[in-house]
């Protein structure tokens, strides 16, 4: 779905579009763990769709905003839905069973993609994996790659164990917001009033959707 609304849709108009997702995985976790959605959460989560936009907003020149066509505006729309069902049901999965080591649940989880993986593999690259052998092309920096792809999954499924699905939403855009302002060191990078706008927006977002007010201490009376 991700290659079909990026052939109708330019790249900054699908990764805006792309932020319904913040939504869908609110009512999702509210429907699948009936966590409730509070005036204040609901706000929280309206500043961090603001915060994103104007992150993105703040690196798009003139003539790239496009506004979208109906069929990729659906295909986001659904794209966004089969993720979030995904996470919410991958975060149900590693909370079912408490006792089971994390690396024995990810191994559990990861055995359909190593089966479906190989197998297309084999249908479509079959001859030139038995020629060269499966790990023909790959050079230092594919091997770094998928090194760090792999411990980015094993840091998701702890955050997804011990966290919840939105606090991945949340660690994704301050993720967004932070590489930004760090290349402003790295690479003279000279921030926009965009930038610096979205990443107080985002601050106060998070700080705002989980915060947990401390309930009033009853006096007991004599």
């Amino acid at each position: 779905m991700h290659f079909l609304s990026a052939a109708v849709l330019n790249p900054v108009t699908k990764e805006l579009l792309e932020q319904m997702k913040i939504f869908t995985m609110a009512i999702a976790t509210w429907l699948m763990f009936r966590k409730p959605l509070s005036h204040r959460k609901l706000i929280a989560l309206l500043l961090l769709v603001g915060g994103v936009v104007m992150c993105l907003l703040s690196n798009v020149n003139e003539g790239e905003m496009e506004f979208p066509t109906k069929q990729g505006f659906f295909q986001v729309l659904f794209t966004c839905c089969i993720s979030t069902l995904a996470s919410v049901w991958t975060e149900w999965l590693l909370k079912g069973d408490k006792n089971m080591h994390i690396g024995a649940q990810n191994f559990y989880l990861y055995i359909f993609g190593i089966i479906s993986n190989s197998v297309t593999v084999l249908a479509t690259s079959r001859e030139q994996v038995m020629d060269g052998g499966f790990f023909k092309g790959y050079s230092k920096w594919t091997f770094l790659l998928v090194l760090v792809y792999s411990v980015y999954g094993l840091a998701l499924s702890l955050l997804m164990k011990y966290g919840d699905s939105m606090l991945r939403v949340f660690a994704k855009v301050i993720a967004l917001a932070g590489v930004a302002l760090v290349s402003r060191f790295l690479f003279k990078f000279e921030p926009t009033f965009l930038l610096l706008t979205s990443a107080v927006l985002i601050t106060i977002s998070t700080l705002m959707y989980y915060y947990e007010p401390t309930p009033p201490k009853r006096v007991k009376v004599a």
